[in-house]
């Protein structure tokens, strides 16, 4: 799943969600193909993210988070996104959302 992963964020700038199975394994992701970027910033579609979701949802697949890239040069995560890891880490804990 990993390198499956890895493949869809090639691209400056792009992101992918995540989603996780009754065991807290990630076994789905979707990569934002329609989300756009502007100048080093990365914007989601959240209307399309949000509708996987709730497929998912559907299918007993819990979002569980959303990773996405930096642009060339950054070698630092920004305090944003330090923050939502966080978060994320501590909801994988939980068996619901």
């Amino acid at each position: 799943m990993l390198d499956e992963i890895r493949k869809t964020l090639c691209l400056p700038e792009t992101g992918v969600i995540l989603g996780v199975d009754g065991r807290h394994v990630v076994t789905k992701f979707y990569p934002d193909i329609t989300g756009t970027t502007k100048k080093n910033n990365y914007v989601p579609d959240v209307r399309k993210l949000n509708e996987i979701i709730r497929e998912w949802a559907a299918t007993e697949i819990a979002f569980i988070g959303f990773v996405h890239t930096h642009p060339k040069g950054a070698e630092r995560l920004s305090s944003c996104d330090e923050s939502y890891a966080k978060k994320s880490k501590k909801l994988a804990r939980c068996p619901k959302f």
